[in-house]
């Protein structure tokens, strides 16, 4: 077997492994407190992009595998953190920059629809507005690590999604593909940053948790 398929096969274990792992803690409810804004930002974006990506003249499904894989995860995702959503009888609560974010990503999706379906254009231009995209997207969950005494995200999985587009960016490398390329290696970027803020919100919180134990043994 061919050493960029099993590469392949080897990042969308490890994809689906760590999506399944973010929804499972979600159903939970204990750690992972998931922004619903930044999942549907995500997820339609993804969409986008990979559909974007198979518009291009030089396209391939190995080559733009962790494209694939992130859509097809993060999709599944949205859908079952809004199912839960509505059960456990939350309003989507959304603060100053969550809406602006939104407003701003629809505002180039719709761009998105004029330019690709509407004048029938493809390649460069409607894939670079999906990586504007991308990066709101990602922007809307960092956020909340700003000012976070406490992690409330999944370290394993964004973990696991850097690895994973890690992975494929080597696949887009070997192939050729360059769109593929930049767009897995601004994903493993940005979820590697989500998992290093992830883990200092983590270290955050043991440093709290240590002077609270010291001010009330004084």
């Amino acid at each position: 077997m061919d050493s960029k398929v099993i590469v392949a096969v080897v990042s969308t274990i490890i994809m689906i492994f760590g999506s399944g792992w973010y929804v499972w803690q979600a159903i939970l409810d204990k750690k992972v407190k998931p922004v619903l804004a930044s999942w549907i930002i995500l997820s339609v974006t993804l969409t986008l992009s990979f559909a974007t990506y198979w518009t291009t003249k030089k396209h391939s499904l190995i080559g733009n595998i962790g494209g694939l894989a992130s859509a097809g995860t993060a999709i599944p995702i949205l859908l079952v953190l809004t199912v839960l959503h509505i059960k456990r009888g939350k309003k989507l609560l959304l603060n100053k920059f969550q809406k602006f974010c939104l407003c701003v990503s629809a505002a180039i999706a719709a761009l998105w629809v004029v330019i690709v379906w509407g004048l029938g254009l493809t390649g460069d231009i409607p894939f670079w507005m999906t990586q504007v995209l991308m990066l709101i997207g990602y922007s809307v969950t960092a956020q909340k690590f700003r000012l976070a005494k406490s992690n409330s995200e999944s370290l394993m999985t964004w973990g696991c999604i850097s690895l994973s587009t890690g992975m494929a960016f080597y696949i887009s490398y070997a192939t050729g593909q360059n769109l593929a390329m930049f767009s897995n290696a601004r994903g493993a970027v940005c979820a590697a940053i989500l998992a290093l803020l992830a883990r200092r919100a983590e270290r955050r919180a043991l440093e709290l948790a240590k002077i609270q134990v010291v001010a009330t043994s004084v």
